[in-house]
């Protein structure tokens, strides 16, 4: 099936990180697409000297490296750093507060997820096509993963579709345990949505009838 890039999210700060982050480019070759989340567990001198080394390595971004209530400090990273920054995660949900820390320079990427509506995360999209910046997709989305992928193949300014489980077909496998018929295909690191109506689901009736525990 294929996945052509890995995020890290290692929790382990970023002296821990700096080793294994060598290592496992020196395994996987100078080519594979590679991203850190660390999941606000640097500080912003973390953030600066590991996002140099990720430089030197050639990761894709940095995202979300410390909490986002202090604009001026992701103002300063991104200043200091050549690699794309990503900061918006807990903001995401308001198109609004996405789109001033992309203008004012606090982020270079935004972070986007259907959750907060399809047509957000489109008006999202568009504003930072504006700035020549990407928005990417938070998780799989809704549907075992048939919004997002969806939405990815109608932004023009995306390069990722995220899938959380390990194995590439786990979306697929979760979906049809609820009795969706026409799940997510990635083949060879790409993902194809169904073409059908809509969001192009397909259900087992009988297999919803058989999960049902209350009706009121």
């Amino acid at each position: 099936m294929g996945i052509n890039a890995y995020k890290f999210h290692t929790y382990k700060g970023g002296q821990a990180d700096i080793p294994i982050f060598r290592q496992v480019r020196r395994e996987v070759g100078p080519d594979y697409e590679l991203i850190n989340d660390p999941v606000c567990s640097y500080d912003l001198r973390e953030a600066i000297e590991v996002g140099h080394v990720m430089e030197e390595l050639n990761f894709v971004w940095l995202e979300e490296p410390f909490h986002e209530q202090k604009m001026n400090l992701y103002q300063e990273l991104c200043r200091e750093l050549t690699i794309p920054v990503m900061a918006n995660e807990m903001l995401m949900h308001d198109v609004g507060l996405s789109a001033q820390w992309l203008i004012h320079g606090a982020t270079d990427r935004l972070r986007a997820n259907a959750r907060h509506g399809t047509t957000q995360v489109l008006k999202m999209a568009h504003f930072a096509e504006l700035y020549g910046a990407n928005v990417e997709l938070n998780g799989q989305g809704g549907l075992f993963g048939l919004l997002h992928a969806h939405l990815g193949c109608c932004i023009d300014n995306t390069d990722f579709y995220e899938n959380f489980f390990m194995n590439a077909d786990g979306n697929r496998r979760q979906g049809e345990e609820w009795g969706l018929l026409n799940g997510l295909v990635i083949e060879d690191g790409h993902v194809t949505p169904p073409a059908g109506p809509g969001w192009g689901a397909e259900w087992d009736e009988k297999r919803f009838q058989s999960l049902v525990v209350a009706e009121h």
